[in-house]
């Protein structure tokens, strides 16, 4: 850790160094013709004073891309993981559950990995670190997909994920701006960006929080430089941070395209230490909510429970649930789409099928208006050991996995459950 710089005074020299194996400051001769970077450094890190070294040719590294995390995975999961932990749940709590494929951009050690898997999404994980994704991938669940990468330079297509969740990244970046230029590039149109990070409010190097009692500003919190300073001594004092007030936090998002959804702070105490942003993806023209959709869906009974599929609204906060089906292709009949649906998506044989009607279904979901015509159909299904049990594993047209549910009609008639056309 960087703890002093004699006589700092060179601009270039803030945020540039970085010890435990990432980057090392090259030997040079004493006589650098530049006396101001000619300072010695003290240095320490967690086992004890390293060699001090003399400044040469520095070879600046931003701290966007350097990997600052490496060698303290460990500390950092010992000491921050209940923190991140309760970060992880406002997440997935502003994202939703899945179906469709999410990045869990800056994953560190892992502690999201299976909550969001949990939640239905096809998960891939980055993070610059590679001590802290050695951590991570003794966490990750089968088919987690782990790469080291920079989250301003990530190695992805264009609008390659549905969803993409983050959490405690801001103040670990020098520009938190190019992270969410990236994220909305990588996110696919009408797609989620779920954010959780430090509240820039009453958390930072010009905040001292003791605990049970409210936050004491000083000044400093208009300073955005990199520093290791502070009055806690936590992961700030060993790899640094960046303060990002909350207008550049927010604005952060807007000016990557993005939509602000939502905006969150936590609740476990009276001055909220996080806040939670969701941010989307403006849909691509000609693709949104607002045009009428036909749909078809199949009705599947079995013992006073219907099959049904989970459903989630972010900005509700409603859980909901919807009959099997899709989106009519032009050309086929809605019992010939009917047919395809269950077939592509659940891997089942409709052996009986009966026209009950067309409905219009007029709502709003995720903040959108939305129409659609929706002819239902009854179906009966080719007998298979999956529809005998209570749940069934389907597959959406991205590859990703959702699950249906034998629903108790029961508690769709007494209104615990909401059932939807």
């Amino acid at each position: 850790m960087l703890r002093e710089i004699a006589g700092r005074r060179a601009g270039d020299l803030h945020g540039s160094c970085v010890i435990a194996g990432a980057v090392a400051l090259e030997e040079t001769p004493a006589n650098l013709g530049e006396p101001d970077l000619a300072h010695r450094l003290s240095l320490t890190s967690e086992c004890g004073p390293l060699p001090s070294c003399r400044l040469g040719r520095l070879n600046t590294v931003n701290f966007t891309t350097g990997p600052r995390y490496d060698g303290y995975a460990d500390w950092y999961d010992a000491n921050i993981g209940p923190y991140a932990e309760a970060a992880g749940q406002e997440l997935l709590d502003l994202l939703g559950s899945g179906p469709g494929r999410c990045l869990d951009l800056a994953c560190g050690t892992g502690i999201n990995l299976r909550r969001l898997t949990d939640a239905g999404w096809t998960v891939t994980g980055v993070d610059l670190s590679a001590d802290q994704l050695r951590l991570a991938r003794k966490r990750a669940p089968s088919g987690v997909e782990l790469l080291q990468a920079d989250a301003t330079a990530l190695p992805f297509a264009d609008a390659s994920f549905d969803a993409i969740a983050c959490s405690l990244l801001h103040t670990d970046v020098t520009d938190f701006a190019a992270v969410c230029r990236e994220a909305a590039r990588v996110l696919k149109p009408g797609g989620h960006f779920a954010y959780v990070g430090i509240h820039p409010c009453f958390v930072g190097p010009f905040a001292r929080n003791p605990p049970g009692q409210p936050p004491e500003l000083h000044p400093g919190y208009r300073d955005t430089s990199w520093t290791t300073e502070g009055f806690s001594d936590g992961i700030r004092r060993r790899a640094g941070a960046r303060h990002v007030p909350l207008a550049e936090l927010l604005t952060a998002f807007i000016d990557a395209g993005l939509r602000l959804v939502r905006v969150t702070e936590a609740t476990d105490e009276e001055y909220p230490m996080r806040i939670g942003v969701l941010a989307a993806a403006e849909p691509s023209p000609g693709t949104t909510a607002r045009r009428i959709r036909p749909i078809v869906i199949g009705v599947a009974l079995r013992d006073d429970r219907i099959l049904a599929v989970e459903g989630y609204d972010p900005i509700k906060g409603e859980r909901f649930y919807r009959s099997p089906g899709g989106g009519l292709e032009f050309g086929e009949t809605s019992a010939e789409a009917l047919r395809r649906e269950f077939r592509e998506e659940l891997d089942a044989k409709i052996t009986e099928i009966g026209y009950l009607g067309a409905l219009e279904n007029v709502f709003t979901f995720d903040g959108e208006p939305g129409l659609e015509i929706v002819v239902v159909h009854r179906v009966t299904l080719a007998g298979d050991a999956r529809f005998g049990a209570d749940t069934v594993t389907g597959a959406e047209s991205d590859g990703s996995d959702f699950t249906a549910c034998w629903l108790p009609l029961a508690e769709v008639r007494s209104g615990a459950e909401r059932l939807y056309p």
